[in-house]
């Protein structure tokens, strides 16, 4: 996936314009339990690697997304696009006339 989904124009501009990245790596030792608790909390399930798409506000999942490869740029972006489509609105801006 980092090497020939993420890189491509339309996930790249996706992901540059509309999200921030997090990663939580569960193929350690140290802390393996909570990190494997925080895991399963997020996303429901133990496939790796697993993508999901968290409103940061309320912590609240609104997508997810299982597996990966290469062949997974399309699928992954249509992840992405509902995520997005499933986020709140952004605030208005303070002193907006709109």
């Amino acid at each position: 996936m980092e090497e020939k989904v993420f890189p491509s124009p339309a996930v790249a501009d996706v992901l540059r314009e509309h999200f921030m990245e997090s990663r939580l790596h569960t193929d350690g030792t140290k802390n393996i339990d909570a990190i494997l608790e925080l895991r399963e909390a997020l996303t429901g399930v133990v496939t790796t690697p697993t993508y999901v798409v968290v409103e940061p506000g309320s912590g609240a999942k609104l997508a997810t997304f299982e597996g990966g490869g290469p062949s997974r740029g399309g699928p992954f972006l249509e992840f992405l696009r509902q995520g997005l489509a499933r986020a709140p609105a952004p605030a208005a801006a303070a002193g907006s006339t709109d």
